[in-house]
């Protein structure tokens, strides 16, 4: 429904799809759409990896990225 409005939150700085079923392309979708994001968590979304321009983008896909998201 957010996408759809085709507006943006204006003080978002990071989101959160964690442990949710989504889409890649619906990640890109909203990073695209809110440019004020500045980080994505990614983690058990069966995304593997990905990478947005200007997004600091979090997953779980070894040790490494855990202590970094942490």
């Amino acid at each position: 429904m957010y996408l759809k409005s085709g507006r943006n939150l204006p003080n978002l700085e990071t989101a959160d799809f964690s442990m949710n079923k989504i889409e890649e392309k619906v990640v890109r979708r909203f990073v695209t759409a809110d440019t004020t994001c500045k980080s994505i968590s990614i983690c058990k979304t069966g995304i593997e990896k990905a990478a947005y321009p200007g997004v600091e983008v979090f997953h779980c896909n070894g040790l490494g990225a855990l202590v970094k998201r942490m």
